[in-house]
């Protein structure tokens, strides 16, 4: 929804039914493409953007509450049939939120300054079908910023960023093998230059 002219706002709230839903899974002894027979959900999402002079914002936010209502797979040391209804959906965070405010300083009649902030949170997701907390992703808050500076023509520009600025470490990706459970830490603190030519 346009509000005015410097200002947007978007809403949506959705169910959601899955049958037979792919997954692919890094799970068990190989990769394998299994269904889900009946996966369902309810979510919610917002957008909100503001320009006032050389100041803009944008916001954005989610919810998810998805989950596995049937979903048989494999077999437990028994060798009784293994279902994971009841559980979370794979990688779905229930929480996500981002708040991106930038503000442009004019420097001379031909350049701009950029300075530009992004604050990311994501809630906790699960890693694998079986929910495990030692696999799972714990909520974070990513911090990223960047500067650069440009001609007011779009010709070139120069850059800096920096990335996960307060250094945050959780897991990012996890697995579980049968011999034992594999996990991806999340990148820690970079940085870096980028420069950017515009040929037309």
């Amino acid at each position: 929804t346009k509000l005015s002219e410097r200002i947007r706002f978007n809403a949506a709230v959705f169910y959601t039914d899955y049958l037979n839903k792919q997954e692919l899974l890094d799970q068990g002894a190989r990769v394998t493409v299994v269904n889900a027979n009946k996966t369902t959900g309810w979510g919610a999402e917002a957008e909100f953007s503001a320009m006032y002079k050389r100041f803009r914002v944008d916001v954005s936010g989610g919810w998810l509450n998805l989950m596995y209502k049937d979903f048989p797979f494999g077999e437990d040391d028994n060798g009784n049939p293994i279902n994971y209804a009841g559980n979370k959906l794979l990688k779905a965070p229930n929480v996500t939120f981002s708040v991106a405010p930038q503000y442009t300083i004019s420097l001379n009649k031909t350049m701009n300054l950029f300075l530009g902030l992004n604050i990311n949170h994501t809630g906790k997701a699960y890693n694998d079908i079986s929910n495990s907390e030692v696999l799972a992703r714990v909520p974070a808050t990513i911090v990223n910023s960047r500067i650069s500076i440009a001609p007011k023509n779009g010709k070139y520009s120069i850059a800096l960023w920096g990335k996960n600025l307060t250094n945050q470490l959780y897991v990012q990706h996890g697995w579980e093998y049968f011999w034992g459970d594999q996990i991806a830490w999340s990148r820690p603190r970079y940085m870096g230059i980028e420069v950017f030519l515009n040929f037309f």
